[in-house]
């Protein structure tokens, strides 16, 4: 996983961050984030990152 990261590096003008799994992502982010942020969650449904989308939908202010 981090290879494709180490790739997208170079060729985006936008921060690339990666994590050896799931739970390794929400501590990250939130060192990372700061307000009006936006976060891109994209993996197969067999890694289970539809857990941390509905976590970090739910910290978000309506």
């Amino acid at each position: 996983m981090n290879a494709l990261a180490d790739a997208a590096r170079p060729a985006s003008p936008l921060r690339v961050e990666s994590a050896d799994d799931p739970d390794a992502l929400l501590p990250l982010l939130n060192r990372l984030l700061t307000s009006g942020d936006i976060v891109l969650v994209k993996a197969s449904k067999s890694v289970g990152l539809e857990k941390l989308a509905t976590v970090l939908h739910a910290e978000v202010p309506a």
